[in-house]
């Protein structure tokens, strides 16, 4: 069964626009080697490419086979039961080929909740980042969710992430 990894034109033209014009948090970034509003001195920043574009993706679901139970996807309880979609190493070499930055952003609303330990989902992390070495981050957000009286501006999809 194949899985698509690449987003339309038009989500990566968003993409491209939320990261690289108007920052992560959708503030305005520095200018090249000036000044952070935020702290009112230069920055030490290389040179970079502006025009460099980001896939965001996410983790269950997308790069890994989510584990059903009782008819729900859930993500994997352990190492063991972390399985990638046959399809996605070709397609992250395919995007970084491209010249992409791939970034894998993943809630885990299992840790906060107390379901699963933070190692847990760390060791499935870094065997993803084995198993992928194209990736070039990981984040992680570890919050219960709101349903659970976690509320946070920082998971996905909020833009503080």
């Amino acid at each position: 069964m194949g899985h698509p990894l690449c987003c339309r034109r038009a989500e990566k033209a968003e993409i491209i626009n939320k990261v690289f014009v108007t920052g992560a948090a959708g503030g305005p970034l520095a200018p090249f080697r000036q000044p952070s509003e935020a702290r009112g001195r230069a920055d030490k920043m290389g040179r970079h490419d502006p025009t460099r574009g980001a896939v965001f993706l996410d983790r269950d679901g997308v790069l890994n086979r989510p584990c059903v139970r009782d008819g729900h996807p859930y993500p994997p309880a352990d190492v063991e039961e972390f399985e990638l979609y046959e399809d996605v190493l070709v397609g992250c070499r395919r995007l970084k080929e491209a010249g992409f930055l791939l970034v894998v952003v993943s809630n885990q609303p299992d840790v906060g909740r107390g379901r699963q330990l933070r190692g847990t989902a760390e060791a499935i992390n870094q065997k993803l980042a084995n198993a992928i070495p194209q990736l070039d981050r990981i984040e992680v957000r570890f919050h219960a969710s709101e349903d659970y009286g976690d509320v946070c501006d920082c998971r996905k999809p909020k833009p503080q992430f």
